[in-house]
């Protein structure tokens, strides 16, 4: 009889339990999708994440061909011959990853980087030089000098938001990057117009040229606006201040006279456009 008594207690003990559990399940099944959507929410407004996109720049470069003179007898003579900027595009892939802190979630960090080749890397014009000793003896001639550049960098910049309105986000980033650049299948042709005792001579020529190797860390500042995923940027690059100057010498010299030409290469400040998706 005890038995029968307690195997009763515990069977509606057992039965309480899973009707109140069978109470609790709507309640408990609306939590989870509460929470469900709250971390979908949390995810779609969440400007974190890795980010990949194009990346066009616009700027100048500067190309100089510099002649140092030394003849036999201790004298030197330094002439700079061509001076000349071009106005270059460049164009390529950016890609990075980017974390945004504190509790508003308007301060950032963004790390990225980029490669790309463009156009416009091609400088044209008059280089002349005289004999310090001899008017009569000096030369002349139109130059043209192009390479095709390949360039890879990286950026670290602070990011602060002042604007966020549903989908948009606008803000301000600024830091520091670093560039290397290559410039290769360098080609010079020249028209040389010669005058010697009084004679004057032509003379055309094509070479290949030694490609250059520069690199250096620029300061960046500029703005960025986000919709959802989509990020913009709008960068100014201050090139020329950080940066090592890229170039090739020739040597020729003869029995009196020995010349190097010099032929460095500065990029200078430049515009950054880019566009990216954020996963």
């Amino acid at each position: 009889m005890k038995k029968a008594i307690a195997f009763f207690i515990a069977s509606i003990i057992i039965t309480s339990f899973i009707f109140a559990d069978e109470l609790d399940k709507p309640e408990k099944e609306t939590k989870l999708l509460e929470l469900q959507k709250d971390l979908k929410l949390n995810k779609e407004n969440s400007k974190n994440g890795f980010f990949i996109g194009v990346e066009g720049t616009l700027g100048t470069n500067l190309l100089e061909i510099i002649m140092d003179g030394y003849y036999l007898k201790s004298k030197f003579i330094s002439l700079s011959l061509f001076h000349k900027n071009s106005v270059a595009f460049d164009l390529g892939l950016t890609g990075g990853y980017q974390f945004y802190f504190g509790e508003s979630r308007t301060h950032g960090i963004k790390v990225s980087a980029h490669i790309y080749s463009g156009f416009g890397n091609s400088w044209k014009g008059e280089a002349k030089a005289e004999h310090p000793n001899d008017p009569t003896d000096n030369i002349a001639a139109l130059i043209n000098i192009s390479y095709i550049p390949i360039k890879f960098g990286f950026d670290v910049k602070y990011l602060r938001d002042f604007l966020q309105k549903g989908k948009h986000t606008l803000g301000l980033n600024a830091g520091l990057g670093w560039q290397f650049n290559w410039y290769v299948n360098g080609i010079r042709t020249a028209d040389y117009q010669t005058m010697d005792m009084g004679n004057t001579q032509h003379q055309q020529d094509k070479d290949n040229i030694d490609s250059i190797f520069s690199h250096g860390f620029y300061p960046v500042i500029g703005l960025h606006y986000y919709y959802g995923r989509h990020q913009f940027e709008a960068l100014y690059r201050f090139g020329g201040i950080l940066d090592t100057k890229g170039e090739f010498s020739e040597i020729q010299e003869d029995k009196e006279f020995k010349t190097v030409l010099r032929t460095p290469l500065l990029q200078n400040s430049y515009f950054t456009l880019n566009y990216s998706y954020r996963f």
